[in-house]
């Protein structure tokens, strides 16, 4: 079953790369008492990915951040290490934050995991955006198929 608007997004642990180390993040920690932006995405260095959803969300992040919210959460189901060396490469200012859900925890306890295998990436999170208040979904939306950019992009779900 998918999370929906109202309820609380569970509480699961990611993995970042800090320095050369890799560290356990408890996405509840990092959503507790704050407006967060978290977006999904179905895989590092995917055309749709790292060509159109990073860059939009990395040129709309200054505005985000001055209508109130608090991080721009970018969660993908590679390795942290993989996830790591894309956020270097495409966000190597930092205005966003990049976490793994290799394990696919969250996408799995929020009902939003997709298999595409015709795209040799087995399973993978759907693309979706969240607007979460203290860990609450305020506002959701998620894309009918992987490689679609409508509802997700920020100036059409913000």
């Amino acid at each position: 079953m998918t999370v929906r608007i109202g309820q609380r997004l569970p509480s699961v642990e990611l993995g970042r790369i800090v320095g050369e180390q890799l560290k356990p993040v408890d996405l509840d920690g990092v959503l507790r008492g704050r407006h967060v932006v978290l977006v999904g995405l179905p895989g590092a260095f995917t055309p749709v990915c790292s060509g159109r959803h990073l860059p939009e969300l990395i040129g709309h992040a200054s505005t985000l951040r001055a209508s109130g919210i608090d991080e721009i959460v970018c969660v993908a189901p590679n390795s942290p290490w993989v996830v790591h060396e894309w956020a270097q490469r495409l966000d190597p200012e930092g205005q966003l934050t990049f976490l793994s859900d290799g394990n696919l925890d969250l996408a799995r306890n929020s009902g939003l995991v997709v298999t595409e295998r015709s795209l040799f990436l087995g399973q993978c999170s759907k693309r979706f955006t969240m607007l979460l208040k203290n860990a609450v979904i305020e506002k959701m939306a998620v894309e009918d198929t992987i490689n679609a950019l409508t509802c997700t992009r920020p100036s059409t779900f913000l």
